[in-house]
């Protein structure tokens, strides 16, 4: 079985070499790459408000992640 295939187990957590991510820090860190893509898409194309929604998801995405982080540091701290 594939680990994160579509027969694996659900998980709460991705491992990405040797490194655990929550859904939130996978989420925030997709939403945050794919602002940047349609920010430089809205460069581009010469489009102020695909550039200004591409920001607006990089701000959400990296909130998103940093919840995440939060997430992972109080869940260590309570199992230390």
């Amino acid at each position: 079985m594939i680990p994160g295939g579509p027969m694996a187990p659900p998980s709460s957590n991705i491992t990405t070499e040797g490194t655990r991510m929550n859904k939130d820090q996978v989420k925030g860190t997709l939403k945050d790459a794919a602002g940047k893509v349609q920010e430089a898409t809205g460069k581009v194309i010469g489009s102020k408000e695909q550039q200004l929604k591409g920001i607006q998801k990089q701000v959400e995405g990296h909130t998103q992640k940093v919840a995440g982080d939060i997430k992972e540091v109080v869940k260590d701290g309570l199992h230390k």
